[in-house]
């Protein structure tokens, strides 16, 4: 209310808007900060920042500027204020690095010193190496990319004596990659006279054994040391479909991620090489991926943040670096989030936007919405299970929003009882959907009052229908002010476990092929075993115990099915768990393979069997779902073959308002949320459109169908 007073203020009497007020805070004052940030840092005019670094102690912040002529930006963080600027000759430079003991930066082909920002070193031979150059973890060597390959120096070198070459040149023959090692699958990308193509980023990883290389084709896998190519990471390890924009090791070495053009975030095994999993989708209404510039672990390896381009790009996510869920939004930049970074201590977060500016945001104060308790395991079907849906380390809360997510077949929601968190909270009656297993809820304070600290938001009810393993899962948790102002939390939900015995427990305690202890051995166990590909001994996934689970565990899940005592529900829910892009890349894998076994053999043909169940008859349009809605649907389809799909929407009078392109996409039934295609009811310019009906039609190869729905207010 005071902001839209303050609004009608400023328009009837000084003549212009409060957004005005809100450019002119973020063009260069600590006005208007975002939720959570606690400084902006200014950029001079017509520049833009495109690359950022901490430096070890977190005391100074690099920044390559943008724009005529390139700049380094050196900043006091304490003081937020700038230290130094620094000319860059060069703008074909993408990257500015630290050196592990911060005495020097390098950018382009000069290392540079920190206190004084005068040149130390000359990188000879630089042309075409220099775009991304980085440090190894013992700051003794440098790794150039560009459009030429990968180009490594001495650090150390004293540019006027030393005339030797550099140290090694990355081989473009694809007879130098290295095929006998068990796992690792090398695919001809070029000839001698032809280089990695278009490399974005490099990552060292902790050891300074190896480097990651973000390119066209996917991840290269480059051992540092002896100069050879080992792997590349594609598509048919269970990634990247187009190229790769980022790459990041974590800080303990474990994992590497993944961000490409197509708005995908991979995470792979470093020690097997394997592909762990593909990153959750923002679980907040109307946020999805486009590409991902720029992605970054935390200090500790437990988080990832990432940067957006193109759609959604005022944004910054951050996910649970070892489950892959989504966990909170950083909403604040006006443009494209093209460079984020954690700062050495991990309690900030660094971004740069196209909008010019540069933001650092506090991440030890962040509210965390979480049901509680984190796991229960049921005992008896007809059993009633409650949980308390929490908020802690909130400020100012006048209002809230949040959908739970659980399991249809598994539990039947029952009540809602909301808590006295609020001052004088009026509840919004909850809005279940059974069948698609979601409970909207929603309170506003009507005493102006925000509330502080930690609470009971509401206590969820449950009966469950079915014994088996599944979550309780948040999404779309927005929090208000009193003022109206939206923030997020980060979201914690919960697990079911399913109990390892139980009345009819001996039809699956002794059978290894049975993962999750349900007593089917079905799609779920196949998925189980796919997410732990990669991990050792001891894993209730290492079905034939060698000590490693792989491809010859799935396979033998899948000759299982059928063998348990309640059988008949192999195939239930295929369509939502895996797709036929899983099922291909399996079978391409069990192929490699090929064991004699019988059991093997059986799984193979299962794996088949799935396939035609995952691949339809007929391309179709589906009906979309809900509908009538306000004001999102989804629009499932199916295809008989791959396709470039595109959904258009149209107003009952004719005129196209919104375009979805999917981009390519394989064979399949794309019919739950995770998959269809989704429209939040706004048009081309982000505006919510009016009630009324609309047309929307699949466009998908030669195949074009329209359907009808309808939009209420």
């Amino acid at each position: 209310m005071k902001k839209l007073c303050l609004s009608i203020f400023l328009t009837l009497f000084l003549g212009f808007h409060l957004s005005s007020i809100d450019l002119l805070a973020q063009s260069c004052t600590q006005l208007s900060l975002p939720e959570h940030a606690i400084a902006r840092l200014c950029i001079p005019r017509n520049k833009y920042p495109a690359d950022l670094d901490f430096s070890p102690d977190g005391k100074t912040l690099a920044s390559l500027i943008y724009c005529c002529p390139r700049e380094i930006i050196l900043w006091d963080v304490e003081n937020k204020i700038e230290k130094l600027t620094i000319i860059v000759p060069n703008d074909s430079y993408h990257s500015i690095r630290f050196s592990p003991d911060g005495k020097t930066f390098v950018c382009g082909n000069t290392l540079y010193d920190t206190t004084t920002g005068q040149p130390k070193l000359i990188l000879s031979d630089s042309e075409g190496y220099e775009n991304h150059v980085v440090y190894s973890p013992d700051g003794k060597t440098l790794a150039g990319a560009g459009v030429k390959g990968i180009r490594f120096w001495n650090s150390t070198a004293d540019p006027t004596t030393d005339t030797s070459p550099p140290i090694g040149i990355l081989p473009t023959d694809t007879s130098a990659i290295d095929t006998s090692k068990d796992g690792f699958v090398a695919t001809p990308i070029a000839t001698s006279s032809v280089t990695v193509p278009r490399i974005r980023g490099l990552s060292y990883s902790p050891d300074g054994q190896e480097l990651a290389i973000a390119c066209s084709l996917g991840v290269w896998i480059y051992n540092a040391e002896l100069n050879t190519e080992i792997t590349l990471f594609t598509q048919d390890h269970g990634g990247h479909r187009g190229g790769v924009l980022s790459v990041a090791y974590s800080p303990d070495g474990n994992t590497i991620a993944s961000g490409d053009s197509a708005g995908k975030i991979h995470l792979w095994d470093a020690k097997s090489r394997k592909h762990k999993l593909t990153l959750s989708k923002p679980k907040i209404f109307g946020q999805y991926l486009s590409q991902i510039p720029s992605l970054k672990f935390s200090p500790d390896s437990n988080a990832i943040v990432s940067g957006s381009d193109r759609s959604n790009g005022d944004q910054m996510y951050l996910w649970d670096a070892t489950t892959g869920e989504y966990k909170y939004t950083l909403r604040g930049h006006t443009g494209n989030v093209t460079s984020v970074i954690f700062s050495p201590d991990g309690n900030t977060i660094a971004s740069t936007s196209s909008d010019k500016t540069i933001l650092l945001w506090d991440f030890t104060a962040y509210p965390i919405v979480s049901i509680s308790p984190d796991s229960v395991t049921p005992s008896t079907i007809g059993e009633e299970l409650t949980f308390d849906l929490k908020i802690t380390n909130s400020k100012d809360i006048s209002g809230y929003q949040a959908t739970i997510e659980f399991d249809p077949e598994a539990f039947e929601y029952i009540e809602t009882t909301y808590g006295d968190y609020l001052s004088e909270g009026v509840p919004v009656q909850p809005i279940l959907n059974q069948h698609l297993g979601t409970v909207k809820l929603a309170s506003l304070s009507l005493s102006g009052i925000g509330s502080n600290g930690d609470g009971t938001l509401a206590t969820i009810k449950f009966k469950v229908n079915a014994i088996r393993t599944s979550k309780l899962s948040l999404r779309d948790v927005i929090l208000s002010d009193n003022e109206g102002n939206e923030s997020y939390a980060w979201i914690d939900g919960a697990q079911i476990l399913k109990t390892a015995t139980t009345e009819d427990s001996d039809c699956s305690v002794t059978n290894t092929k049975d993962v999750n202890k349900d007593c089917v051995v079905n799609i779920q166990d196949l998925v189980l075993v796919a997410t732990h590909f990669g991990r050792g001994g001891g894993n209730v996934a290492d079905v034939n115990s060698d000590g490693r689970v792989d491809i010859i565990d799935l396979v033998l899940v899948a000759g299982a099915f059928g063998d348990t005592a309640t059988a008949p529900a192999v195939y239930a829910d295929t369509q939502a768990m895996i797709t036929t892009d899983d099922v291909q890349q399996w079978l391409r894998a069990a192929h490699k393979v090929n064991l004699p076994d019988s059991m093997y053999q059986r799984g193979m043909l299962t794996l088949e069997q799935l396939l035609t169940v995952l691949i339809p008859k007929n391309t179709a349009l589906l009906p979309n779902y809900p509908n009538p809605f306000n004001p999102e649907t989804w629009i499932p389809y199916q295809l008989v073959e791959p396709a470039e799909v595109t959904v258009l929407i149209y107003s009952a009078n004719g005129p196209l308002i919104r375009t979805l392109a999917l981009g390519h996409q394989p064979a399949g039934i794309y019919r739950n949320r995770d998959r269809a295609a989704y429209w939040d009811g706004t048009n081309e310019a982000g505006e919510p459109v009016a009630s009324g009906v609309y047309f929307y039609t699949l466009l998908a190869g030669d195949f074009r169908a329209t359907r009808r729905m309808l939009v209420i207010k």
